[in-house]
């Protein structure tokens, strides 16, 4: 991609979705520690990393469908908090949230369901857009994606 394309918002979901999954990464190795080296708690958090990955490369490429997914394993990260909440009623499950707790698993969230609603419409009007309209980046990349 030439340096006068870059920058986009299809970039910072991408690079949000990679910190989202460095940060599980190293939660799931300090979880692992924790539980005096039992590597099954790495197993869910390497998952979602890996599949965050995977769909921040697809994003770049405005894939509809990676864009869906994304804002659905996005809501499921949202939904994850209140069950904590709930879980955390008991007396012996212990939950007190965080800025970083709050950072991670709310505003980010919500700023890449935000960003991707936001790229799914640009993306459509990219495909509407009439043909003599001098093509940029995003409606190749979109007219490709289409195909």
């Amino acid at each position: 991609m030439p340096g006068s394309q870059r920058g986009g918002l299809a970039d910072v979901v991408y690079v949000i979705c990679l910190m989202q999954a460095s940060f599980l990464a190293l939660a799931g190795v300090g979880e692992v520690l924790m539980m005096g080296g039992n590597g099954a708690y790495l197993i869910v958090p390497l998952v979602k990393a890996a599949t965050l990955v995977w769909l921040a490369a697809k994003v770049v490429r405005l894939r509809r469908w990676a864009l869906i997914t994304l804002i659905v394993l996005q809501a499921l990260t949202l939904a994850a908090i209140p069950v904590q909440f709930v879980i955390g009623l008991a007396p012996v499950v212990d939950f007190s949230p965080s800025l970083v707790e709050l950072v991670t698993g709310i505003f980010v969230p919500m700023a890449v369901i935000a960003m991707s609603a936001l790229l799914i419409g640009e993306r459509r009007r990219a495909l509407q857009a009439p043909p003599n309209v001098e093509p940029t980046f995003e409606l190749t990349l979109a007219r490709e994606a289409a195909r």
